[in-house]
């Protein structure tokens, strides 16, 4: 592999872990606002 396909993944990786993080908030929130109404009927 060429140094500059590496960088090229290394960028695109960081970018996923990024988006990853991101999503995995969202889901605990939405899961959170879900457990909550629940609870409350």
């Amino acid at each position: 592999m060429l140094a500059k396909q590496i960088k090229n993944l290394q960028k695109r990786n960081a970018q996923l872990e990024e988006e990853n993080l991101i999503l995995k908030k969202r889901l605990s929130y939405s899961r959170h606002t879900q457990t909550t109404i629940r609870g409350c009927t």
